[in-house]
């Protein structure tokens, strides 16, 4: 599941630190049996704590957190990636998708951290996130995090996979 470049990653993130962009933080997923049972992230620049423990909710710094509910993409803050891909092709997906979305929702949002974007969801201040190529350790704790929070996490097809996803508060934006 994570064959990808750790050392690539790290060195990412860290330069995101020293660039002093808020948006960024740890992110620890446990799963026991293939199956995801614990998620922490913690944005150290903002003092926030998301966690979630399956089946006991999702919290940012103890408070509980709940989906926004809306349904109507019209009234929903979308966050969208990029990605770290250069190939032209999934390029050309990528902002063609955008160039889709942007006509229909409020608004877009582009924060650069998948951790993050996904707490953003489960607190209700946005209502869907979605990113291709999406690695495992930027996913796991936010899927747990969202799905207890009452959100979905689904593929482009409406099926869990591990690297096309689109997190959501509500199955109707999915």
């Amino acid at each position: 599941m994570c064959s990808d470049n750790l050392t690539t990653a790290f060195i990412y993130k860290i330069t995101i630190f020293f660039c002093r962009f808020p948006y960024m933080g740890v992110s620890i997923g446990l799963a026991i049996k293939k199956e995801i049972v614990l998620g922490i992230v913690y944005n150290p620049m903002l003092n926030k704590m998301y966690s979630a423990r399956k089946g006991k909710g999702a919290y940012c710094n103890n408070t509980r957190l709940q989906v926004s509910g809306i349904e109507d993409i019209s009234e929903a803050l979308l966050i969208v990636e990029v990605g770290s891909n250069p190939d032209p092709k999934k390029m050309e997906l990528v902002f063609n998708n955008i160039n889709s979305l942007v006509r229909k929702a409020h608004s877009m949002r582009s924060m650069g951290s998948a951790a993050l974007n996904m707490c953003a969801v489960a607190a209700g201040e946005a209502e869907a996130y979605y990113e291709f190529g999406i690695h495992c350790w930027d996913m796991a704790a936010g899927l747990l995090i969202v799905q207890e929070a009452g959100g979905v996490v689904v593929d482009t097809e409406g099926k869990i996979q591990h690297h096309n996803i689109v997190y959501s508060s509500l199955m109707k934006l999915s």
